[in-house]
């Protein structure tokens, strides 16, 4: 009975261990994205309705590890995990919009993000436009000449996001 509860539990702690699995994580993304926006819009009303997915993703960010992941994955995972970030900050953080006023909502908000104590900034600077100096991240994040923010209403996919960067360039 012991060696049966011990396998039990060192099973369920390899799975929470391993975290979560990349390509699921894109999946969800992919699916919460096309449900809760329409032309580049979020609704939240209705996200607020189901709170759980958003929460979901959100936690999944600090989990998912990218050891032996492609330049291309690991790209696509923290361009989708900062508009994830964005969207559960919106919602839940009660001082957002005073934070985006004085510029401290992408500076000092600190999130999980791979296991690292993260800011929206450092992810962006460090680990998206050093990293990769791809000048096309600007237009995913939101720099666009539109002069507002847009959300893609898909996830960003290692396998297209060549193209998929490339489309939102020239949309911007």
């Amino acid at each position: 009975m012991k060696r049966t509860i011990l396998i039990s539990l060192l099973v369920v702690c390899a799975s929470y261990c391993h975290g979560i699995s990349l390509e699921k994580f894109f999946l969800d993304t992919d699916r919460f994205l096309q449900t809760y926006v329409t032309d580049g819009e979020v609704d939240y009303k209705k996200i607020r309705k189901q709170t759980a997915e958003i929460q979901q993703l959100y936690q999944d960010i600090g989990k998912i590890s990218l050891e032996n992941k492609s330049r291309d994955e690991i790209k696509a995972f923290y361009l989708n995990a900062y508009n994830i970030i964005v969207i559960h900050e919106t919602l839940f953080n009660k001082k957002h919009k005073k934070l985006l006023k004085s510029g401290k909502f992408f500076k000092e908000v600190r999130h999980n993000i791979n296991g690292q104590d993260l800011t929206l900034e450092k992810l962006e600077r460090k680990y998206l436009l050093l990293k990769f100096r791809d000048p096309r991240i600007y237009f995913y994040l939101g720099h666009s000449t539109r002069g507002k923010s847009q959300f893609q209403e898909f996830a960003i996919s290692p396998q297209k996001i060549q193209e998929q960067l490339e489309s939102l360039s020239i949309r911007g």
